[in-house]
Formats: structure tokens, sequence, C-alpha cells
């Protein structure tokens, strides 16, 4: 395995990491909103 796949498996994983959290959040948020 190269440098490079590393890397691109790497810049894969935070791209899922921070859509992931910013799903969360939107969804919290709009739970949130809901109940107050």
């Amino acid at each position: 395995m190269g440098k490079k796949e590393l890397l691109w498996l790497l810049g894969l994983l935070v791209m899922v990491i921070l859509v992931g959290s910013t799903a969360g959040f939107g969804f919290v948020g709009d739970f949130l909103y809901r109940v107050f």
C-alpha cells in the first residue's frame, strides 16, 4: 500500500466523519427545535 492510497483513505475517513457529525448535529438541532 502506497503513501498516496493511505492519504486518500485518511481523507475519505475524515470526510465521512465530518458529514456524519454534520448530519448528527442537524438531527439534534431539529429535535431540540421541535421540543422547545
